[in-house]
């Protein structure tokens, strides 16, 4: 699979709805800093993205709303978000193989931040573009 093929691939992927459980959302693209989301693909609103610890590839799973190793926060960053795991504090972010993965928390590593655009009723998740 060639370089195009396997990011147009990988974008495909993670167009996700944030799993918000009942809460709505505004417009505005204003994301509650106190508020945990679960993230599930759109054709698939019962699995969610999670991980194992230790592990640093992410996953889909069965969604267990109690399920701390489901559960992101969404945060701001000049145009951009980072999705957070609090508890583990590590970031979502989109790897070199076209994978997501979870990893430290770091300021200036773009493969953590997200482009997050409203579409009807969910929200589309765009990762960013990674350079081998």
């Amino acid at each position: 699979m060639n370089t195009m093929n396997r990011t147009r691939f990988f974008i495909s992927l993670v167009i996700m709805v944030l799993w918000t459980g009942g809460l709505e959302i505004s417009a505005q693209l204003n994301f509650a800093k106190d508020k945990l989301y679960q993230l599930a693909p759109t054709h698939q609103p019962n699995l969610v993205i999670g991980f194992e610890a230790g592990q640093e590839v992410s996953k889909l799973v069965n969604q267990q709303p109690k399920q701390k190793a489901q559960q992101w926060s969404v945060t701001g960053l000049s145009g951009s978000f980072r999705l957070m795991n609090p508890f583990d504090n590590l970031a979502l972010h989109a790897r070199t193989d076209n994978r997501l993965g979870v990893t430290e928390n770091n300021g200036s590593d773009e493969s953590q931040l997200w482009t997050v655009n409203r579409k009807g009723d969910f929200y589309q998740i765009t990762p960013p573009i990674v350079r081998s």
